[in-house]
């Protein structure tokens, strides 16, 4: 049993998937993303899934619609890499980020398939694992872990990295 968030901020939402992941464990669940279309596809899919609870917006991931503090966990998966300033995002998601609150990044580690620049957009081509953790730390969190997924037998597959990084709780007055 993991624990239980109350207030879930998705940035980059996308389909929505990361808002049906954690569902069971979160009370309310917002996605943001700046696609139109993709705010679509990811309000027909929490539809699907009846998850009522669960809405999305339109908004840049450098200003979130959300107040200081409000999320206990603010999830970013395969996002960082398509922003031009990714650091500023992770900022960001800080600031909304209540004390004793919980940022889970999902990205590539660094790689070289230019590919992916050229054919998908991508503005960074995966990311050092030290650079996210001194972004994180920077703004002032605290790595609780790293995980790093292992490319299952793909022909050049990626690497994929999680970093799970907690603010501190409020100091004592």
């Amino acid at each position: 049993a993991g624990r239980r968030f109350e207030n879930h901020v998705d940035v980059g939402t996308g389909t929505g998937r990361m808002l049906e992941l954690f569902s069971g464990q979160c009370d309310n669940g917002m996605g943001v993303d700046l696609s139109r279309e993709m705010l679509h596809v990811a309000r027909a899919k929490l539809s699907e899934a009846g998850l009522a609870s669960r809405f999305v917006r339109q908004a840049d991931a450098s200003a979130l619609p959300v107040e200081d503090g409000a999320a206990d966990l603010v999830t970013l998966h395969q996002v960082l890499h398509y922003l031009e300033d990714p650091e500023d995002a992770l900022r960001e998601c800080v600031r909304v980020l209540a004390p004793g609150g919980l940022l889970l990044v999902v990205d590539f580690d660094q790689h070289r398939h230019e590919a992916l620049r050229r054919e998908h957009h991508h503005k960074h081509l995966g990311f050092p694992p030290a650079r996210i953790t001194s972004w994180l730390e920077g703004a002032g969190l605290t790595l609780k872990k790293l995980t790093a997924l292992e490319p299952q037998d793909i022909e050049g597959g990626l690497t994929v990295l999680i970093w799970a990084a907690q603010k501190p709780d409020a100091e004592p007055v």
